[in-house]
């Protein structure tokens, strides 16, 4: 389990909601910046940029990775499937 940073980050007003962007794709950095890892694997986590994220929707490119659940705590989501392994992610989080 690491604490990731994303490989590109956009966030979007729709109203009085947000949505965020997230994608980790290739080689990914730690949020500490001091290595990196091969793809998102079960149990990595990130920081969402909003203020108070509500809900989030993961997605991998791989078939065999489908159904990542993105559990939120506070700021902080963490992606769990426990076939995910070096996987590329896109995660679209909504929230305020």
């Amino acid at each position: 389990m690491a604490d990731l940073a994303p490989t590109s980050r956009y966030i979007v007003a729709l109203g009085p909601i947000k949505m965020e962007i997230v994608e980790f794709t290739g080689t990914v950095t730690l949020s500490s910046g001091a290595s990196t890892q091969t793809g998102v694997a079960s149990g990595d986590t990130f920081k969402s940029n909003l203020a108070s994220p509500s809900f989030a929707l993961g997605v991998v490119n791989t078939v065999a990775e489908d159904g990542t659940d993105v559990s939120i705590s506070g700021k902080t989501l963490t992606m769990t499937n426990t076939g995910l392994t070096d996987g590329d992610m896109r995660v679209l989080v909504f929230g305020f």
